[in-house]
């Protein structure tokens, strides 16, 4: 007796719009005839799995395996049991010895925590540019690994319906083998699952941090940027008063001629006195060197 997989196939739609590919078992790390699962082997989301891929995207997946750790399947016993560096549930840990999340977060490539954005048309641009690429990406980098774990549990729950018998029958192409078939569709459920919740946490935490830290940031650099306008509006407004004074607009504007003299002499002072202080080292080292030879 055989058991058919699926007959509903799964589509990359978001991939490709005008022929989106279907997931198969080589996408998801499955070699069915070598009856295995490697975690390894699950297809990235990347240009060559997805025809979309924005140019220039970080994969928020990559991230995580290069600077965080290769995905595993938890332990079944012990108190973590998906590793020190994720909590009991599996997300990435944020306690303060071990933030795997703000390790990701400066991977992104985005303007995020700027506490020291510096606010001018040129970084506003590039920031915006930044943010639509992560918005465009990450989206279709969800789609695509939860693609992926829509297919492995498909197949999980055909394969679950296999009857129980000796030898155990055949699943798909599967010959003899629904209960190993139904081992490794459920790995490689558990592994993709944990790539789409990274995902779907690393969007939050990206968004809680504009949030809580950059829209204070920024709101900061805003009330002093206020401040000086007002200061340069209160000086001009001065100078106008100055200007539109009727009979004592000279007088006024000599008290503010002779002030400006008496900035420009000390800082020309200033300056005279720098030039002397470096003259008298120039003749000194002169000296010193005259006098070693």
């Amino acid at each position: 007796m055989s058991c058919q997989q699926p007959q509903t196939p799964v589509t990359l739609t978001a991939c490709n719009t005008s022929s989106p590919p279907n997931v198969t078992d080589d996408m998801i790390g499955i070699n069915v005839a070598a009856k295995t699962f490697t975690k390894g082997n699950i297809k990235p989301f990347s240009a060559t799995t997805c025809a979309a891929y924005p140019t220039g995207y970080i994969s928020v997946v990559n991230m995580v395996t290069t600077h965080v750790e290769n995905y595993s399947i938890p332990a079944a016993t012990g108190d973590h049991p998906y590793g020190t560096k994720r909590d009991s549930n599996g997300l990435l840990s944020r306690d303060s010895a071990n933030n795997q999340v703000a390790i990701i977060l400066g991977k992104l490539g985005i303007c995020i925590n700027t506490s020291n954005f510096e606010f001018n048309k040129v970084r506003i641009q590039e920031c915006n540019e930044k943010d639509q690429k992560f918005i465009t990406g990450v989206q279709l980098e969800c789609a695509y690994y939860y693609g992926l774990y829509k297919y492995a549990i498909k197949n999980l729950a055909a394969s679950i319906t296999c009857p129980v018998t000796t030898p155990a029958p055949d699943y798909g192409s599967w010959t003899h083998a629904a209960d190993k078939a139904l081992q490794k569709y459920t790995e490689a459920a558990i592994i993709l699952n944990q790539m789409v919740n990274d995902v779907i946490y690393i969007m939050d935490q990206v968004a809680q941090t504009r949030t809580n830290i950059d829209i204070a940031s920024l709101t900061t650099t805003l009330n002093g940027l206020d401040d000086s306008l007002k200061t340069t509006s209160d000086k001009l407004k001065t100078q106008r008063d100055a200007l539109t004074s009727p009979g004592q607009g000279k007088m006024v504007l000599y008290k503010e001629m002779e002030a400006y003299s008496r900035q420009k002499a000390a800082y020309h002072n200033n300056l005279l006195a720098l030039y002397s202080f470096l003259n008298i080292t120039a003749l000194g080292l002169l000296f010193y060197v005259y006098r070693s030879t």
